[in-house]
């Protein structure tokens, strides 16, 4: 308590720099904070709800491809999920679900699009979850034929219907089914797949109706799979699911070293990690870099303290005070320090920390608050040890210090002291800012040349238009006749260039093909599959805004044999020659001349291996049915989503709900994880980099007022402004010179390791090294200036003259 009360006593004397200290552990430890609430709702925290979380498992079936490599999903399909469930004896429950699936809810124009998720009965017990109201669907209830029931979300039940306890037992049209309401899902329970969730429905009773009739057959996959360990544990659970891998059918004899594994219920913490993951671990690491800078900060401010207390010390330790007994009072002020910014981070967490985290996880619905018990015990632990830390510098310092020169020095003389450990610290700051300017240079980079590629369409002007008419109940032709009504009433409406309607689409899904050349014994096969197919009506590339050499299709090639193909196609099949007027076969075994040539178009992620695709006509008659239509707007995309959606709906009576996106929408999440990085290493190197600066001029303007006897004597002796000016100015700028060739070499070295996040960049881009080694050496060369000023004013009487 007297180290305490002493503290605030001292800290009363010196408010500038105590308050400089405290914002600057601030920002340092609420950017960690921030973070930390980020990576632990993806890494760490169970889902809500769910008990024992340590004991439930995903599923990962690892599988090679020979033309392709190796491959690890947690997607597989229903037949393999009904062989493990009834031969692996080591889980005490499976459950199989799907990702969250689009649907519609109600019909006409008062049908609204809900989030569905396709559940075994056994996903909710197997988990622990209780409902909030009635009852979850029973194993009777989930199989063929059973009846249509829902579980909805918490969420969804108070803003749909205003947490009406009477929502049991109330019939809802989802597809082309009416289902029974028969509970609610507590709160915030989301699933083990942190997505927002409306409804969950039965998985064998509904899939075939919401998902396809053969969706529940052998070469669908769309199921994950989650289990509950029993007694025995991880490794025989492990042995039966790659024994029942291995015995499914499909693959039976074509991969004898295909396995099962088995990981934590935290899909990032998976074989799968997500990009988003990978960045947000990346962001983690600059964060304590951040906070690092932050340390060095407080710790360079409190040794210029600590060496103007000198003779104070000195005084002290000739009195008979041990050096430990100093030292702990030293520490004591810089735990104390670091606590009132620990405090100041929960702030600075409460204000930022909801921002952050949507635009880190927009998709991702919010399942603690900012601020909850783990990020105060977080915040707390973080606080005290960079207390600690900041406060060993200058205690060390005292216990190395030397009493004579102290005892000696005037009461002028001793206030200034030059120290290598100072200097250290600031070059320290400057380099560790250097490293993360050049990861913010490198994401920029890479952000451009992800959003400056040609994606083989035109996202800014163009709508994807999708209903789902099967679920509601519309056989295959009769999706296409009303597809191509709506698509009548679409190519009239105002603001509308070209509209066209296709089977397959962008962002969407794709149909793979086989196809043979006459001549050609075989086709390469690359990574990225195919060759694709799509059937498309005229106007298609015209509505995507895709440039064709050759021509694009027309009214009069319905039914006729010919094609248009992608350029990988193109150089792949016929190796410089020109493949406009060749031909191909596919399934037909019709040779389809080729008319034109189109850019290769994105078919999932703005990034991806290049494959053989290729169009051809739309026919009304085709067994397969249009699963989209495309608008381009002559202006903005979204003026048009209202227009749209109303004309789908009013093509007829008791239509589901018509999603309209602009497709800009839809290739937004693939390019965010370069966006993601831009944003938050920027944030954080300018952070970093506002750090530095202010201790820089922190260390510098303090360094002036105990140099002012100093600089009176040089300026006494003849020494001009300008000369000292110069002094000042100097010493910052080589203290920044060296910290960024410091930082530049780290940098470099440290490159590779992040060259798996960029695209189209080096890591040893010697233009992003440059900037990011001088933006510093500018910075701190203002930051010097301001003292530097202040210390060609002072007068030479005055700062000759003793108290």
């Amino acid at each position: 308590m007297n180290d305490l009360r002493y503290a605030l006593r001292t800290f009363a004397r010196t408010p500038a720099l105590i308050a400089a200290a405290v914002v600057c552990l601030a920002l340092g430890i609420g950017a960690n904070a921030t973070i930390f609430g980020v990576v632990d709702t993806l890494l760490f925290r169970p889902p809500p709800h769910v008990q024992d979380p340590e004991r439930v498992v995903r599923l990962y079936f690892r599988r090679h491809y020979p033309a392709f490599g190796t491959n690890t999903s947690s997607i597989t399909g229903y037949p393999l999920y009904t062989l493990i469930r009834q031969s692996a004896r080591s889980f005490d429950a499976l459950a199989a679900f799907t990702y969250s699936q689009n649907a519609s809810l109600g019909r006409g124009v008062d049908a609204r699009r809900v989030h569905l998720v396709l559940a075994s009965a056994s996903y909710f017990p197997l988990l622990g979850v209780r409902p909030a109201l009635g009852r979850f669907y029973s194993a009777d209830e989930d199989r063929l034929g059973g009846p249509a029931v829902v579980v909805l979300g918490y969420g969804f039940w108070r803003a749909a219907f205003q947490g009406d306890p009477g929502i049991l037992a109330r019939q809802l049209q989802l597809g082309r089914s009416s289902y029974t309401v028969v509970g609610v899902a507590p709160e915030r329970f989301t699933g083990v797949n942190l997505e927002n969730v409306d409804a969950w429905v039965p998985l064998t009773a509904s899939t075939p109706e919401l998902m396809g009739p053969g969706s529940l057959n052998r070469g669908s996959y769309f199921l994950q799979i989650i289990g509950r360990l029993g007694p025995g544990g991880r490794e025989p659970a492990e042995r039966e699911a790659t024994l029942a891998f291995r015995a499914e059918e499909v693959y039976a004899g074509v991969d004898s070293n295909a396995v099962a594994l088995l990981g934590p219920v935290q899909h990032a913490r998976g074989p799968e990690m997500s990009q988003n993951a990978r960045v947000s671990l990346w962001l983690s690491a600059v964060s304590v870099i951040v906070l690092l800078v932050a340390c060095a900060n407080v710790a360079n401010l409190l040794l210029a303290r600590a060496l103007q207390r000198q003779r104070e010390i000195a005084v002290r330790l000739a009195l008979g005070a041990a050096r430990l007994r100093l030292a702990r009072q030293l520490v004591t002020e810089s735990v104390l320090l670091a606590l009132a910014g620990g405090v100041a981070a929960l702030l600075v967490s409460l204000w930022a920390g909801p921002v952050i985290r949507a635009f880190l996880l927009p998709d991702i619905p919010a399942v603690a608050s900012a601020v909850d018990g783990r990020v105060l015990l977080f915040t707390g632990g973080v606080a005290l040890l960079t207390g600690f830390l900041a406060g060993c510098v200058p205690a060390l310092q005292v216990g190395r210090a030397d009493l004579t020169p102290a005892l000696k020095a005037g009461a002028r003389e001793g206030r200034y002291r030059r120290s290598r450990l100072r200097s250290a610290l600031l070059v320290g700051q400057v380099a560790l800012t250097v490293t993360l300017i050049v990861g913010a240079g490198l994401f920029v980079r890479s952000l451009r040349n992800v959003q400056g590629q040609d994606f083989g369409f035109d996202p800014t002007h163009t709508l994807l238009a999708t209903m789902d008419l099967r679920a509601a109940g519309y056989r295959p032709v009769e999706i296409n006749q009303l597809n191509l009504q709506m698509l009548a009433r679409l190519q009239v409406l105002p603001g509308v260039e070209a509209a066209a309607a296709t089977i397959g689409h962008p962002f969407g899904w794709a149909t793979g093909c086989s196809v043979s050349v006459p001549g050609r014994d075989s086709i390469p096969q690359l990574k990225a599959g195919g060759p694709y197919c799509q059937r498309v009506t005229p106007g298609y590339f015209a509505a995507m805004g895709t440039p064709v050499r050759g021509r694009a299709f027309t009214p009069a090639d319905r039914g006729a044999p010919v094609a248009i193909i992608n350029e990988t196609m193109a150089r792949l099949l016929w190796p410089g020659e020109t493949a406009i007027g060749k031909c191909f076969m596919g399934r037909d075994k019709r040779c389809a001349e080729i008319v034109g040539v189109v850019p290769d178009a994105r078919r999932f992620n703005a990034v991806e291996d290049a494959s053989m695709h290729f169009y051809v006509p739309f026919t009304p008659d085709s067994s397969e049915f249009i699963t989209a239509l495309v608008v381009r707007a002559r202006g903005r995309p979204q003026d048009l989503v209202a227009p749209v959606r109303a004309a789908m709906q009013q093509t007829a009576a008791n239509l589901p709900y018509a999603a309209v996106t602009p497709l800009a929408d839809l290739v937004a999440p693939s390019i965010r994880p370069w966006r993601l990085g831009t944003t938050m290493f920027g944030l954080f190197a300018g952070l970093a980099l506002v750090l530095a600066a202010v201790g820089l001029y922190s260390v510098l303007s303090y360094t002036v007022g105990q140099r002012s006897h100093e600089i009176g004597i040089r300026m006494a002796m003849g020494a001009r402004r300008g000369n000292v000016l110069g002094l000042m100015v100097g010493q910052g700028v080589k203290i920044a010179a060296l910290g960024a060739g410091i930082g530049a070499v780290v940098a470099l070295a440290g490159g590779r390791v992040l060259s798996s996040l960029l695209y189209g960049v080096s890591p040893r881009d010697p233009l992003v090294l440059l900037g990011a080694a001088l933006i510093p050496v500018v910075v701190a060369a203002v930051a010097s200036y301001l003292p530097a000023r202040r210390a060609a004013k002072v007068d030479p009487v005055l700062a000759l003259r003793y108290e």
